[in-house]
């Protein structure tokens, strides 16, 4: 069970902060473009 939420638990943050992170590299292409 603890090897479910250790595989569960982490991803949410990390997922959130790598799609805010492209984003914002895609928002930054937009402006140099």
């Amino acid at each position: 069970e603890s090897f479910m939420t250790s595989i569960l638990k982490p991803p949410v943050p990390s997922y959130l902060d790598a799609v805010s992170l492209l984003q914002g590299h895609e928002t930054m292409k937009y402006l140099h473009a």
